[in-house]
């Protein structure tokens, strides 16, 4: 069942970030066996830069791809800013699977002053969000604000480095299980 080592879940319909993503993976055959990863999005615009590649696939299902797919394979590598209901809705025993390469901003919701009522409501919400996450193997991260942010919320979570190349060797993607960077 788990026959493919890394499936990546593209959460953004985006091209900036993604297709680099995937032609690096695909193109560095001595840095990847591309044969070890699957990329899904739900994005028609990713999907259609990127399909001349086999290992893209394309699943309008986008609520709970990652559910899908977490029996398919040893590790899921979310990408993008992980919305909320999606990530309260993953099954436990598929979390310590899960890499989050994290996309900058917050994580779960930010407060405003002065609305009560929906602050004790994202309160418990974020409670639940962060009870998942907590749970993942690791996050993925650009660069050290990555690294502060995410200790924050989470001091004990394991980080990889997970720049996003532009083609310098030292920058090119690496999924390196046991190994923190920060």
């Amino acid at each position: 069942s788990n026959s493919i080592k890394y499936i990546h879940i593209l959460l953004h319909n985006e091209t900036k970030f993604n297709l680099p993503l995937i032609k690096i993976i695909n193109t560095n055959s001595e840095i990847f066996n591309k044969n070890e990863h699957v990329f899904v999005t739900a994005g028609k615009k990713i999907y259609e830069e990127a399909k001349e590649f086999s290992n893209v696939i394309y699943d309008e299902e986008g609520k709970n791809l990652i559910n899908k797919y977490a029996p398919r394979c040893e590790w899921i590598v979310i990408h993008g800013h992980l919305p909320f209901i999606m990530g309260v809705k993953i099954k436990k025993k598929y979390l310590k699977k899960i890499i989050l390469r994290f996309w900058g901003g917050s994580i779960g919701y930010r407060y405003k002053e002065g609305n009560h009522f929906k602050n004790v409501v994202k309160k418990v919400m974020n409670k639940l969000y962060i009870d998942k996450v907590s749970n993942f193997a690791g996050f993925g991260i650009a660069n050290k604000v990555d690294a502060v942010t995410i200790r924050k919320t989470l001091p004990d979570m394991p980080m990889f480095d997970m720049t996003y190349g532009t083609g310098k060797r030292q920058e090119i993607l690496e999924l390196v299980k046991d190994e923190k960077t920060c």
